[in-house]
């Protein structure tokens, strides 16, 4: 009984653990001390997404939805600009407290908002990693390096929205995770239906380049979970009605309708008012800009070219090398990873360990833009 409790007690204290590790990461933010307090820095964070939130809060407060913002050139759509996030749930909520409670929607407000997304970054790669893992030291692991890595730290932190959209993206594969291994078709249902609400809200949060990404992601770990869910699932199916009700294709169609359709009060105007952007004007030349090549050393040496985006760490590196040889059950060697990756993928059944390993390679190779060749295929 007492075991029983600690193993309880130990699976509660690790994720409220990781919950408040980021206050701790940012603690300066906070120091009761103001000769001690600092602030995140000024650029874009302050100069474009605070005066849009503050807009757009103001507003919600009013009990007007911000659909027209007089205050930028002579003026221009409110809602239908995604960076304001206006619908974005967690900036809908704040707004609304705070008008209830009469306060100003402040900068310190701005940055606990950022902060509390670290902590959502961890919990919820924390519950999708002990979902797929069994182990809690692993997705403690994995929490830490998508919490802490380069990727969120870096850009995302002053570019808001990019972190807002990111953050969700664990709880989507967490969802579809838990969804494809359900055999009854409600609870399929049920669950696609989260998932699409999951990137939903990726949506609403005002990045679509990062919800684009959050979404291919997720479309390719379905299709990995259910290729070979589906044949042992359908085998033995009478009815033709049983077999359509648990085909994989059908609930990819529910989590899309469900994402596509719970935020197209956002993605509808934008969508027009992109037309009438600057943005509207750029080419390939423009968006085809990545890492240059030599930046891959950042992978290892945080900071070295000025950023660290790319960034992971050297210890987690070699835990994902010897999870993934633990997992195939192979002898550590030097071509094992190579030759076991191989193996597998010509048995068109490919283990855990090789869809992210071949996950990670091909972004990798995608970020460094038309530097290499896999952009321009893409």
């Amino acid at each position: 009984m007492r075991s029983l409790l600690t193993r309880r007690a130990a699976g509660i204290a690790l994720p409220l653990l990781l919950a408040a590790l980021p206050f701790l990461f940012f603690w300066r933010l906070f120091a009761p001390n103001p000769l001690d307090r600092m602030w995140l820095p000024d650029g874009d964070l302050t100069q474009q997404y605070y005066p849009l939130r503050i807009f757009a809060a103001r507003e919600l407060a009013a009990g007007r939805l911000p659909l027209w913002n007089p205050h930028l050139f002579a003026g221009q759509p409110g809602l239908a600009d995604s960076q304001v996030a206006a619908l974005y749930p967690i900036n809908l909520l704040t707004a609304l407290l705070l008008g209830w409670l009469h306060r100003p929607f402040t900068f310190a407000i701005f940055q606990l908002q950022i902060v509390a997304h670290y902590s959502l970054a961890a919990l919820f790669t924390y519950g999708f990693a002990r979902r797929i893992t069994g182990k809690r030291f692993a997705a403690g692991v994995a929490a830490l390096v998508f919490t802490f890595g380069g990727y969120l730290t870096a850009y995302p932190a002053e570019q808001q929205t990019i972190l807002a959209s990111a953050v969700w993206l664990p709880l989507v594969l967490w969802l579809l995770d838990w969804d494809a291994a359900q055999s009854r078709p409600r609870l399929l249902a049920t669950g696609t239906a989260a998932a699409g609400a999951a990137m939903a809200v990726s949506i609403l949060a005002g990045h679509p380049q990062t919800a684009i990404y959050v979404f291919y992601m997720a479309i390719a770990y379905w299709i990995y979970r259910t290729r070979g869910l589906s044949l042992s699932k359908g085998r033995g199916a009478v009815c033709p009605l049983s077999s359509i009700l648990r085909h994989p294709l059908l609930y990819l169609i529910v989590f899309v309708f469900f994402a596509l359709g719970l935020s197209a009060i956002q993605w509808l105007p934008t969508l027009e008012f992109t037309r009438f952007s600057t943005r509207a004007q750029v080419n390939y030349a423009f968006t085809s800009h990545g890492f240059a090549p030599y930046e891959i050393v950042t992978l290892l040496i945080p900071g070295y070219l000025g950023g660290s985006p790319l960034y992971i760490g050297i210890i987690p590196m070699l835990l994902a090398v010897a999870a993934f040889d633990d997992r195939a059950g192979a002898k550590p060697h030097a071509g094992g990873l190579l030759v076991d990756a191989v193996m597998r993928a010509r048995g068109f059944a490919p283990t855990a360990a090789f869809f992210w390993l071949l996950t990670a390679f091909v972004a990798l190779l995608l970020s460094f833009g038309d530097a290499l060749f896999a952009y321009p295929l893409a």
